[in-house]
């Protein structure tokens, strides 16, 4: 039996989705989101799940929530060989993502499960320590985590919601379907891959990693990201074949690899796939590309002028202006709003 998970919002309370059960079955519809080819939370308006200050109709409906970063959270969507779903969410935020009321640490993976209470952002967020439990009854972006059953006719149309953005307004219980912006689902080419930690700059120091991963982020599955990043490992295959074993991980890593702009020297280059092998640690073959690690980090920094130019393609395909701008305002982008 096949099952897939989706996030309901909860408003106003810890515990239960109260607050739809004076809704029509419609609008109780729109409660769902649909986390089918993963999801990317936040306030920046590229973003698959938008969050808005306000309810519907109102003025401050543009307005960006005060606790919720551009690039909030990230949901992956997997599916083995078996059709067996799995959905992974992942924090990227200044005040924080909580499951449970327990707090989510930077990047840190976590496995998504039937009745799991999901909270975007905490007034006080800045301060709580991951790992630890922070109540917040009144959470302005709340949501249940909830299974159906291929044999339950929402399961289908889950599918088809998936590729659809929505904006989720503090006021409504509701979200609204932001038309005409639609991304198609995760390519399996990199659907399977764990994420390692990204580092990040001191915070007096203007963030380039924060802002290029809203670039990395929103991006990935770009058509011509996608074959820069296959034109690069094959050029590293036929370089050197003794690479080809592995093969399987090798697109994959290079696609984790682009978002680390500050590891230049091979020793960062080798904590780089260190890294990436631990996180998956439990995929069968992975350890053959840690046996090649000191032959990919000498073809990594021989070829960063090549990742450079692939970076400078995803700021390109964003539409920014430049790294660590912001569009609405035009002013530099700090760690506070990332």
């Amino acid at each position: 039996m096949g099952t897939r998970l989706y996030l309901r919002r909860v408003m106003c309370n810890s515990t239960a989705p109260p607050g739809t059960v004076s809704l029509t079955d419609e609008e109780k519809q729109r409660t769902i989101i649909s986390l089918q080819g993963g999801k990317i939370f936040g306030s920046y308006s590229t973003n698959d799940v938008l969050f808005v200050d306000g309810v519907d109709g109102s003025d401050d409906a543009l307005k960006s929530p005060k606790y919720i970063s551009r690039v909030h959270a990230f949901v992956d969507h997997t599916v083995d060989d078996d059709n067996f779903e799995q959905y992974f969410l992942y924090d990227f935020s200044e005040y924080g993502t909580y499951i449970n009321d327990k707090k989510l640490g930077i990047t840190e993976k976590h496995t998504l499960l039937p009745r799991e209470l999901i909270k975007f952002g905490h007034p006080n967020g800045s301060q709580n320590v991951a790992g630890g439990t922070y109540g917040q009854p009144n959470a302005e972006f709340a949501f249940i985590v909830e299974m159906v059953s291929d044999r339950d006719p929402l399961y289908e149309e889950l599918g088809k919601m998936g590729a659809t953005k929505v904006k989720v307004l503090s006021g409504s219980a509701v979200t609204r379907v932001m038309t005409g912006d639609t991304r198609e689902p995760s390519p399996s080419t990199f659907e399977n891959i764990s994420f390692p930690s990204i580092p990040k700059r001191a915070r007096h120091d203007l963030p380039f990693d924060d802002a290029f991963l809203c670039y990395f982020l929103a991006n990935r599955y770009n058509d011509k990201y996608r074959d820069a990043i296959v034109a690069q490992s094959t050029k590293f295959l036929m370089r050197e074949p003794t690479l080809r074993v592995a093969d399987d991980y090798l697109g994959s890593f290079l696609n984790v690899h682009v978002a680390h702009k500050d590891m230049k020297s091979k020793q960062q280059k080798i904590t780089v796939i260190e890294n990436f092998c631990k996180a998956n640690r439990y995929r069968e073959g992975i350890e053959k590309l840690h046996s090649q690690m000191d032959l990919l980090a000498d073809l990594l920094v021989e070829d960063e002028e090549e990742t450079d130019r692939i970076r400078d393609l995803l700021v390109e395909l964003s539409a920014q202006p430049k790294i660590g701008r912001c569009t609405n305002c035009q002013s530099n982008i700090n760690r506070h709003d990332l």
